[in-house]
C-alpha cells in the first residue's frame, strides 16, 4: 500500500449519487423493475466512471436503500469536472423507475454551484430552476408522436394490407393531393391527446399547440426489436443525439437525465380512473401509525382517515371526496408497501 506522502492529489473530482427517487414528489422512493438503463457510452479515459449496482431487468425493492449508481467525473479543473458530470447525467437513460439524474443535472447548472458558493438555502432559493421541465412541452410530445408513428410504420411494412385494399381503407394515412396523415394518441400528464402526423416518405412532421416539430427519416436509427425499440435521433452534426424507447405500452423520451413517459391511451382508462379516485393507497412503503375512521363512517373531503409513518415523517391520507367509507383494509401498526390499497369510498349512487 502507498504511504500517505506518496499519495498525490491531481485535478478535481465530483460524484453524483443516482437514486431511485422522484424529486417532483418530494423525493419519494421509486421501486420497480429497471427496463432500461443506459450508460455504456461512458469511458473512464474521458474522465467519467460509473459504479453501478443494477442492470436491465433488476428489481429495485422498496425496503432497501434506493442508491442505484455513482457517477464520478474527473478533470484538471473543478469547472471541467462539473461540465463532464453534467454531460454524463444528461445522457443517463433509465426507465422502469424514476431517478434523480435530471434533478442533479439542473443542480450542477446553478450559478451558486458553479461558483462554489453553495449554502444551506441554495436549493430552497432555486426551486423554480430545479423543477422538472414539463412533459407537455410541444417539442417533447411532438418527438414522441413522430417516433411512435415511425416504429408503427416499420411494423406496417412487415405486415402490409392485402394487395386488393382500397386507398381509402386501412391505416396508411392516404389523402388526395396531400402528404399522408396518421393519427397518434398518447397520454400527456394523464390526459389523452391525439396528434396528426404527416409523412411524405422523407420527412415527418406534426403540429401541436401552434408549434411544428419536423424530423427527417434519415436521422432515425432503430435499436432492438419492434416490440421494444430504443430509437436514436442522430442529426449527424454537432447536435447531441436523442434517445426514445417505444414499447407496446407507450413512448419514453430520454432528455437531460429525465425520462418523459407517454403511455398509449387505455380504452378502459376512464372507468379505471373513476374507480381509482375513490381509493386511498399508500404513497410509499411504511407503517400505519393511526387509523381515524372505520368502514361505514360518513366522511368529508379532506378528512384525515389514516396516518402513515415513512422516511421518518408522518403522511396524512385524506378522503378524496364526501361520502361513506366502504372499505378499510389497514390497521394501526401494519407495514404496507407503496401502492397498497388501504381504504376505499363506497361508490356514488347513480
Amino acid at each position: 500500500p502507498l504511504k500517505q506522502d506518496e499519495i498525490t492529489l491531481t485535478g478535481h473530482a465530483i460524484e453524483a449519487r443516482i437514486v431511485a427517487e422522484d424529486a417532483e414528489q418530494g423525493f419519494l422512493p421509486s421501486s420497480g423493475t429497471i427496463t432500461q438503463i443506459g450508460d455504456t457510452w461512458f469511458d473512464p479515459a474521458d474522465g467519467i466512471r460509473v459504479d453501478a449496482g443494477y442492470e436491465d431487468g433488476a428489481v429495485v425493492p422498496d425496503s432497501y436503500d434506493s442508491l442505484l449508481a455513482k457517477v464520478i467525473a474527473h478533470h484538471d479543473t473543478r469547472d471541467g469536472a462539473r461540465g463532464l458530470l453534467g454531460t454524463a447525467l444528461a445522457n443517463l437513460e433509465t426507465d422502469g423507475v424514476t431517478t434523480n439524474a435530471g434533478y442533479l443535472r439542473r443542480l450542477l447548472d446553478l450559478d451558486v454551484f458553479a461558483t462554489g458558493a453553495v449554502h444551506t438555502g441554495a436549493i430552497e432559493d432555486n426551486t423554480a430552476a430545479l423543477a422538472r421541465p414539463p412533459s407537455s412541452d410541444p417539442r417533447r410530445v411532438g418527438l414522441a408522436s413522430l417516433v411512435a408513428h415511425w416504429v408503427g410504420d416499420l411494423n406496417r411494412a412487415l405486415h402490409p394490407p392485402p394487395v386488393w385494399s382500397s386507398s381509402f381503407a386501412g391505416s396508411h394515412g392516404w389523402r388526395m393531393n396531400a402528404p399522408p396523415s396518421y393519427r397518434i394518441s398518447l397520454d400527456v400528464d394523464g390526459k389523452p391527446r391525439t396528434m396528426a402526423v404527416e409523412d411524405d416518405g422523407t420527412m415527418l412532421s406534426v403540429q401541436l399547440d401552434g408549434a411544428t416539430t419536423v424530423l427527417p427519416r434519415e436521422h432515425l436509427i432503430l435499436g432492438g426489436g419492434l416490440e421494444d425499440s430504443l430509437c436514436t435521433i442522430d442529426p449527424g452534426t454537432c447536435a447531441a443525439r436523442q434517445y426514445l424507447r417505444v414499447t407496446r405500452s407507450g413512448v419514453t423520451l430520454f432528455e437531460d437525465g429525465e425520462a418523459y413517459r407517454y403511455p398509449f391511451p387505455d380504452p378502459e382508462a376512464a372507468d379505471d380512473a373513476a374507480e381509482a379516485a375513490d381509493e386511498i393507497k399508500a404513497p410509499l412503503p411504511g407503517r400505519i401509525a393511526i387509523v381515524q375512521a372505520k368502514a361505514g363512517d360518513a366522511v368529508s373531503k379532506g378528512q384525515v382517515l389514516l396516518v402513515l409513518e415513512a422516511m421518518k415523517m408522518e403522511h396524512a391520507l385524506a378522503a378524496p371526496r364526501d361520502g361513506v367509507l366502504g372499505e378499510l383494509r389497514a390497521s394501526a401498526g401494519q407495514q404496507v408497501k407503496a401502492g397498497d390499497l388501504l381504504a376505499a369510498l363506497a361508490p356514488l349512487e347513480a
